[in-house]
């Protein structure tokens, strides 16, 4: 049997297949090896902890997708996992970013043989382009320097717009939750997290689901606003960095896709032939 790890910047899913059907296994926690690597460590090993008390681990193949895992040096996970775990060894585990496992898992082992495009929206956010037997990401660079389109973007225009509000003396929807959710007394001193830096992607992620999951109905106008705003500036990097013209197949994967207006916004705003490109999204 493969597993299937889907370390996440919010959360890991471990996931199995049966009868060609994918099944969840559990859901534990976050494993974004660059905001927090020492958490993110500890995560891992507790994930196979509790992959070793659930199911047989005899005979399984491993594929584990970890945030963040680009440039990251292999040797500092699989060195304390081979230490710990006598199932796991080289021949067995599979250690690559979040989203290419993710290509394992719902596309298959020979996804390399198809064309498509595969969009990766939840806590951050990747793109990977599959033609002619190669594929390369596109994005995929981090908070920092990338996260088009994501929960953090969308956590990080939602401050934006309470900043602008707050240097107009204004209150409203978007300085009030910002305030209520930091537990601040004004916008302005969201800028405490630059003291820590490595959080900062955390925290915006559970904002956005404090926003959109938790006070949908209380916010609904604007995540509309700030929705449509991140999908748009989505589209604009993803027409400038691919041909879809030439891709019959676009799969959608994450959190954000579960918001039609998001959906409804990028689809259209990307330079695909309405006529034979198919969206599949994958929840």
């Amino acid at each position: 049997m493969t597993i299937y790890i889907d370390g996440g910047a919010t959360s890991t899913k471990v996931y199995y297949k049966k009868d060609g059907k994918i099944q969840i296994l559990f859901h534990t926690n976050r494993m974004n090896i660059t905001t927090n690597e020492s958490q993110a460590l500890k995560n891992i090993i507790d994930c196979f902890e509790q992959i070793s008390n659930e199911i047989s681990t005899n005979n399984n193949m491993y594929y584990l997708g970890i945030s963040g895992f680009i440039n990251y040096d292999v040797n500092k996970i699989t060195g304390p996992l081979f230490k710990r775990f006598d199932f796991l060894n080289k021949n067995n585990i599979k250690i690559m970013i979040d989203v290419e496992m993710q290509l394992y898992l719902n596309i298959g082992d020979d996804f390399i043989n198809e064309n498509f495009v595969y969009i990766a929206c939840g806590t951050g956010s990747n793109t990977i382009e599959c033609y002619n037997k190669k594929w390369k990401t596109v994005g995929g660079w981090g908070y920092f320097f990338g996260d088009e389109g994501s929960a953090y973007d969308f956590s990080k225009e939602w401050i934006i717009m309470a900043l602008k509000a707050f240097d107009k003396n204004r209150e409203n929807k978007f300085t009030k939750s910002v305030c209520d959710f930091f537990n601040i007394k004004n916008p302005s001193q969201i800028t405490e997290l630059y003291k820590t830096p490595n959080m900062v992607k955390n925290y915006l992620a559970d904002f956005c689901v404090y926003l959109v999951e938790e006070n949908h109905k209380k916010y609904k106008e604007e995540i509309e606003i700030v929705m449509a705003k991140i999908a748009t500036n989505m589209s604009t990097y993803l027409n400038g960095m691919i041909d879809f013209e030439k891709h019959k197949t676009v799969y959608l994967y994450g959190g954000l896709f579960k918001n039609k207006l998001y959906y409804d916004t990028l689809t259209k705003s990307l330079n695909a032939d309405d006529k034979t490109t198919k969206f599949i999204k994958i929840t």
